[in-house]
């Protein structure tokens, strides 16, 4: 692995590498662009989750402890960062907003702390003395009890070989802003995106919008109380709209055509946008600004983009469908890009998805397979038109493997479904993941599983337990994928599966079938996590013998109809 990431970049090309976990694809990835590191290059390394970055913290530790003196700064949002009470409910953007203005109007004690005319000040440049060579997020939100962490953060980012950061940092419209800030071009930098099967989702989902028939009444009373009528005017409008009936991908004009009788849309936008701002010198928050940017957005996205409107949940969603869009000058301009994961299959997939010409190799696992059996139960499906009929044999064989007495989880394609299996289980050690569970309900939960024996963890497919988190000590010897998690057939869905179709032929394999399948290898790949570690993968429904599921599963696939 180390070898070819020498290789690929000594000939000037990116990288795609398929590496199953247990063989320390983080030290390996670290390591040799390091040596780069080391000729004048920038080390960027994108994770999805923020509990990843304290691998990545400790691995250039153990590195330093060899003799070596690199330096490395975590970056995490400025909002999860951010010192002041109040700001954990708003979102992302709506934070942005408000700190660029407490900064604008020199409201921000923090800020104000650290930067005066310009200039570090004399307190903050002693405070940055203070760190060490490697430092990670925590540590300095902790030690910022009178600067801005992120301003901290980013004075650290200038000098660091290694950089720490989450998707978004290089992945969205912030890109340029963020290295501006670190002082880095992308033709000097080496990208490590870890986890690079999420990116595709990651980068759609981040530049999707949504707006709910629940915030144009919020902004409609915002605007009538602090005088702006003609906004108020103008939000009416906007929530005629949501009268629609039926469910339905829709052009611009869905909200253009009503909107633009008095005003031109673009006009309409800088209007909510402004007097959104001037609510926010009070608020920390403003409906009007957030709907004038989502129809900004509604009114300049072009191709690479759906318009649905909802008639049953009263919301319009601007639904992204190309993460090239981003993703591909960010590859285009770097000097290298590693993608790495235990699951990066198809490549062709995620090139076309991403539009990077890498090359790819997939590495072989090191364990041994013995330790390690796949079964298939074939009596059992989650199929829609069939599902309720299974569910109490699906019941009965869950609880014949809780049965068996060893630490187990298992996850099922959707909250609902969880809930009406487990409900007719009755036993000691049942640990069940919730929808929207904060970052501390999920740390409570995950310490919960790991001191019970037995215990038994109830969660869903690309939940929070599925990937990304390690269970040492062998603690899971069986995971059971109770159901093919395939997505709803939404019309965002539908969208997805067109515009695939249209651009590379494939639309309901990249869209569809070949999402679902990279889920259930990344779940279950929680049992075996070193060279000792044996466990039992159990697929619970018939579909997995289907030949378009069944290439994503092992070889030595044990086909049966009872445990």
């Amino acid at each position: 692995f180390m070898d070819d990431i020498r290789k690929t970049i000594e000939q000037g090309k990116h990288f795609m590498a398929e590496v199953p976990t247990g063989v320390g694809k983080t030290a390996a990835a670290l390591s040799v662009a390091l040596e780069h590191a080391e000729q004048g290059k920038r080390v960027i390394f994108l994770t999805p989750r923020h509990s990843q970055h304290m691998i990545v913290v400790e691995t250039m530790k153990r590195i330093n402890d060899k003799g070596y003196s690199f330096s490395l700064a975590d970056i995490v949002g400025k909002k999860w960062l951010c010192n002041i009470d109040g700001v954990d409910f708003l979102s992302t953007s709506e934070f942005n907003d408000y700190c660029r203005l407490m900064r604008k109007d020199e409201r921000c004690d923090f800020y104000n702390a650290t930067w005066k005319d310009g200039k570090l000040t004399k307190n903050a440049r002693d405070f940055l003395d203070m760190f060490g060579g490697i430092v990670h997020a925590e540590e300095i939100k902790h030690a910022c009890r009178d600067f801005c962490p992120y301003e901290i953060a980013m004075q650290l980012a200038k000098k660091a070989d290694v950089i720490v950061g989450d998707y978004f940092h290089l992945f969205s419209d912030a890109r340029q802003s963020f290295l501006a800030r670190a002082g880095i071009k992308l033709e000097d930098a080496i990208l490590i995106v870890d986890e690079a099967h999420n990116l595709p989702g990651r980068i759609r989902q981040q530049l999707s919008r949504k707006l709910t028939e629940k915030a144009v009444d919020r902004g409609i009373k915002e605007a009538k109380m602090f005088g702006y009528f003609d906004e108020a005017s103008i939000l009416r409008e906007v929530k005629r709209a949501f009268r629609e009936k039926g469910d339905r991908v829709v052009g611009r004009e869905f909200l253009a055509r009503p909107l633009e009788r008095e005003w031109p849309l673009q006009d309409i936008v800088d209007m909510l946008i402004e007097a959104g701002k001037h609510v926010k010198e009070e608020r920390k928050r403003s409906y009007m600004f957030s709907i004038g940017s989502f129809l900004s957005s509604w009114h300049s996205a072009a191709d690479g983009f759906s318009r649905v409107y909802h008639s049953s949940s009263k919301e319009l969603v601007l639904h992204s469908l190309d993460p090239s869009i981003i993703s591909q000058p960010v590859f285009n301009e770097s000097f290298f890009s590693l993608l790495m994961s235990g699951t990066l299959r198809p490549e062709k997939m995620y090139a076309d998805l991403l539009g990077i010409d890498a090359e790819y190799r997939s590495y072989p696992s090191p364990f041994p397979k013995s330790n390690r059996m796949d079964i298939v139960l074939s009596s059992v499906t989650s199929k829609y038109s069939e599902r309720d009929d299974n569910l109490a044999r699906m019941r009965l064989l869950i609880r014949s493997i809780m049965d068996i007495g060893v630490s187990s989880v298992f996850f099922f394609p959707s909250y609902a479904m969880m809930h009406k299996v487990v409900s007719g289980i009755q036993s000691r050690g049942i640990i069940m993941e919730k929808r929207d569970m904060g970052k501390e309900d999920k740390a409570v939960m995950y310490r919960k599983f790991m001191s019970l024996d037995p215990g038994f963890l109830f969660g869903v497919v690309s939940g929070s337990f599925s990937e990304g988190v390690d269970y040492p000590g062998n603690k899971v010897r069986i995971v059971v994928i109770a159901g093919l998690p395939l997505s709803m057939p939404s019309l965002e869905i539908r969208s997805l599966i067109d515009y695939y179709e249209k651009k590379f032929g494939r639309g309901w394999d990249y869209a569809y079938t070949f999402p679902a399948m990279i889920r259930v290898v990344q779940a279950s790949g929680r049992s075996i996590r070193s060279e000792t570690d044996r466990g039992i993968i159990i697929y619970m429904d018939q579909r997995y013998l289907w030949k378009s599921y069944r290439a994503f599963l092992p070889s030595s696939l044990v086909v049966s109809q009872t445990l």
